[in-house]
Parts: structure tokens; C-alpha cells; sequence
């Protein structure tokens, strides 16, 4: 057995952990829901904060849907939703927040209605 000098360094193995004044961090149940809570929060939709016009991305994140369908509905041939243009451009649509509005209005139905409303019964 090899003798140590005071000097040096003693391995890992034989050294004695001395109590810390500081509690050693232990995974609790509560910090594991945490750590959870924010890797779900990157997976959320952008928050659009509220303005005079949306774009095609804002509408799309505010009502939970694809700008795909977003662009379908402003290219309908009956009621179409009111996005417009500046003259002269073809990209970069843009609705006014209270058009956008009275078009969700005229063309959504109250959660309850749809779901008591059943497939075959289409009379409305």
C-alpha cells in the first residue's frame, strides 16, 4: 500500500465529503412538472398581441389554424374573409381587426350548436 504525503491530493474514492451549509439539490416531484411546464411551453402557438391589422401568420395563430387554410378562406368565392392589398403588390395580405372580427361572427357557430348538431341534420 502506497503511503500518501499530506501534500498531495488524496483520490475521489477516499476523500470525505464534508456537510455542506448548503442542501444538496434533490429532483422533486414539483420541479420535474416545472422543467415539464416549459419544455410545453415552447411547443405553444405565438402569442399575436393585439393591433389594428393582422397578417395572414397573425390570423392563422389566432384562430388555430394553418395559413394554408387561412389563404383558402380569403379566396373563396362566397364571403370571403376581407384580407387586402396594397396597390400595385401581390404578396403581403393584411385584414383590419375589426373585419376580421365580423367575418369570424358571420361565419362560426357556437360551440355548443355544432356539437348538438349532429352530421345528417343539415338544415340550418
Amino acid at each position: 500500500m502506497a503511503m500518501l504525503n499530506a501534500a498531495e491530493p488524496r483520490p475521489a474514492a477516499e476523500t470525505e465529503q464534508a456537510p455542506s451549509d448548503s442542501p444538496q439539490e434533490v429532483p422533486t416531484a414539483s420541479k420535474k412538472r416545472s422543467e415539464t411546464a416549459m419544455t410545453n411551453n415552447k411547443r405553444t402557438t405565438p402569442q399575436v398581441p393585439m393591433k389594428d391589422y393582422y397578417t395572414v401568420q397573425d390570423v392563422a395563430a389566432l384562430l388555430g389554424t394553418s395559413q394554408d387554410r387561412i389563404r383558402e378562406y380569403a379566396s373563396r368565392p362566397v364571403d370571403p374573409m376581407p384580407f387586402r392589398l396594397l396597390p400595385g403588390l401581390t404578396r403581403g395580405m393584411f385584414i383590419n381587426r375589426m373585419d376580421l372580427a365580423d367575418w369570424v361572427w358571420k361565419n362560426t357557430v357556437l360551440a355548443y350548436k355544432a356539437k348538438a348538431k349532429g352530421p345528417e341534420d343539415d338544415s340550418r
